[in-house]
């Protein structure tokens, strides 16, 4: 698969023959630059295929692993990166909701 990483402004690619790597800030500019997120997927003939994401806050951090080994493993891979789309789209949603000012008919 080739990343056209123009549809992905702010990540930067590493690509090595069993691996690819996507890494991002997540900070906007100005604030502390301990966040991050990156998208690691391996294939190699030692371990099964598998995606990674870890997300980072400062010091904390969380790894997210997706096995690929099987359709059935993708198929659940793919279901729970979904569920954490939908629940990253709600969260925005609550917080532009709350704290984004909306301008009032007149």
């Amino acid at each position: 698969m080739i990343i056209d990483l123009a549809q992905y402004p702010g990540f930067e690619l590493f690509s090595q023959e069993d691996r690819i790597q996507l890494r991002s800030f997540l900070n906007q500019v100005g604030f502390e630059t301990g966040a991050y997120v990156i998208l690691d997927q391996t294939k190699n003939h030692i371990f099964p295929p598998a995606m990674t994401i870890k997300v980072a806050d400062c010091q904390r951090s969380i790894a997210l692993n997706f096995c690929c080994a099987t359709p059935e493993e993708t198929h659940n891979s793919i279901h729970k990166l979904e569920r954490l789309r939908l629940v990253i789209e709600l969260a925005t949603k609550l917080l532009q909701e709350k704290h984004v000012p909306t301008r009032r008919a007149e």
